[in-house]
């Protein structure tokens, strides 16, 4: 079936062509030269209004450096560290205490203060001094 419009198609090209052809072998000079003139014109303003449908890189310019002056910008705020809050400080204040150098002799006997509270008979005698005091 395609082979049937495959042919179609190449006789209806073939009519239109020669219609087109004697057509124009029966104008005479001056209609042809008037449509040739017009034609050129035709392509010529076509050409010009070609130039100023796209953008010429001049004119691409600012926009260009603009979008670039943006990213730059949007870089360099994602990039800077975000400003510390109050708590945040506090805890890292605490951190380098715990993370220091210095030696912490609560941490050293923290198992003899343990052992300390669990004794029956000193906790008889803070009960009691906590009563008189």
């Amino acid at each position: 079936m395609s082979r049937k419009i495959d042919e179609s198609e190449a006789a209806f090209e073939t009519r239109t062509r020669r219609a087109f052809t004697d057509s124009v072998e029966r104008l005479d000079g001056a209609t042809r030269s008037k449509l040739a003139q017009a034609r050129a014109r035709a392509v010529e303003a076509q050409t010009r209004r070609d130039v100023f449908a796209w953008p010429s890189m001049a004119r691409l310019m600012p926009a260009g450096a603009l979008a670039a002056a943006l990213l730059a910008a949007v870089v360099v705020w994602q990039l800077s560290p975000p400003p510390r809050s109050e708590p945040a400080l506090a805890a890292l204040s605490d951190l380098d205490i715990l993370l220091g150098d210095e030696e912490l002799e609560l941490f050293e006997d923290l198992e003899f203060y343990t052992w300390l509270q669990e004794q029956p008979e000193l906790q008889e005698s803070i009960d009691a001094d906590d009563g008189a005091g």
